[in-house]
């Protein structure tokens, strides 16, 4: 067992446990370092606040990542799940398929989407098959017991504005 969550991990534990090995280090000291391993803040971050179960992957996100968020809340329980988002940056030419690609996977899964700003909301909107939202001050704030997964830059305000009162 490792503390990441997230699929898209997988393959970067399997890098440092060939690196760990590589340099020596015994299957039990790689077993220790790893359940002891903590990721930076607001990487894959799952917690409770105010009975909302949040997934806050805020810090760095990727396409890989992204999807992962979307596998994540697929498998979750909430009946209600919401995705608070400002889209991905630095894709390049790749920024309209990707986020159509990501769009199409959270169609199924997110009752609600909310987006931070228009931009890159189009190409997700598409993918998605219907409206996305846009963080304003007459959002409607996530029920208890919901998901609500946040991916991408954002502050923790923020987040903490979509939680309940």
């Amino acid at each position: 067992e490792v503390p990441p969550h997230g699929t898209h991990n997988v393959t970067n534990v399997m890098l440092a446990i060939a690196v760990a090995q590589h340099e020596g280090l015994r299957p039990a000291a790689i077993a220790s370092k790893l359940r002891s391993f903590s990721p930076p803040a607001h990487t894959f971050d799952v917690r409770e606040e105010k009975g909302v179960t949040l997934l806050d992957d805020t810090h760095n996100a990727s396409p890989a990542s992204f999807a992962a968020a979307i596998a994540w809340a697929r498998s979750q329980p909430a009946e209600h799940k919401v995705l608070l988002t400002n889209g991905l940056i630095e894709l390049g030419a790749e920024e309209y398929r990707i986020h159509t690609e990501l769009g199409t996977q959270a169609a199924p899964v997110f009752q609600r989407v909310i987006f931070l700003s228009p931009h890159r909301a189009n190409a997700f909107q598409e993918g998605y098959g219907r409206r996305t939202e846009f963080l304003g001050k007459r959002t409607q704030r996530v029920e208890s017991r919901s998901l609500l997964v946040c991916v991408g830059r954002m502050s923790s305000q923020t987040i903490r504005r979509m939680l309940p009162v």
